[in-house]
Order: structure tokens, then C-alpha cells, then sequence
């Protein structure tokens, strides 16, 4: 799914205006009060959705998949196309996320820096 600046922008610019509106109760303070550690402190209920609960193991892999995504967009390279990446295998999905949950740092400095081939053959031997 591709979203463009603007939208992303405009879904934000919607959130903080939705979070102005809201009415938080551990904000409110007695006239006169210090403003320091006083006021009403009332738990914000959480609704799960229903029916979405994510192991852990998916949850990283999810974070991995948008670190994959934001380096894809910020330098596309020709010996990790994304059109492979998208192709749907997922042995080289899996090696990319195992690659990257090593050292994050490593691989986006490799991946921004490295020569072609090179990366491949480091983060991808066997594919």
C-alpha cells in the first residue's frame, strides 16, 4: 500500500485535531492549586480490537518490514529490487528480516553504502 505525503500530512493534521478535541479528566486541576501534582489522575480505557492480537514475533517483523520499507524508499538498489522483495518469496523476506533484526544499524549503513553485490552477498548468501 502506497500512501503519498500529503495524505500521510492530512491523517496527521486529522489525528491532532481529533486529540484536541478530546477531553482528558487527569487534566483537570483545582482553581488555585499549585498545578504540581495535583488533579484527578483517572486510567484511559483501552478497546482492543477485536479479534487482532499480535505474538510478538509479528510485531517485529512488522517493525523490520517498515525499516525495509523506509531504506527501499529512501535508495532503491539493483541487486535487491523491490519487485523481488514484493515477488512474494518468502525465504528472501525471512533472510531480509533476520538480516536486518542482527543489527539494524549495520544493515541500513551496508544497505545505503555498500556496492552492489557486495550487500547481496553478505546479508543474502544463497539468494
Amino acid at each position: 500500500m502506497k500512501i503519498t505525503k500529503a495524505r500521510l500530512k492530512h491523517i496527521i493534521k486529522e489525528e491532532l485535531l481529533e486529540a484536541d478535541i478530546l477531553d482528558f479528566p487527569g487534566d483537570r486541576v483545582n482553581p488555585g492549586a499549585s498545578g504540581e501534582g495535583e488533579g484527578e489522575v483517572v486510567p484511559l480505557k483501552k478497546d482492543e480490537p477485536a479479534g487482532l492480537t499480535l505474538t510478538d514475533k509479528e510485531m517485529a517483523i512488522g517493525v523490520y518490514g517498515m525499516v525495509l520499507g523506509f531504506l527501499i524508499g529512501r535508495k532503491a538498489r539493483r541487486d535487491v529490487p523491490f519487485e523481488e522483495i514484493q515477488g512474494g518469496d518468502p525465504e528472501l523476506f525471512q533472510a531480509l528480516i533476520n538480516a536486518v533484526a542482527a543489527d539494524q544499524n549495520a544493515f541500513a549503513q551496508d544497505w545505503m553504502n555498500m556496492p552492489e553485490g557486495e550487500f547481496r552477498a553478505k546479508h543474502l548468501p544463497g539468494f
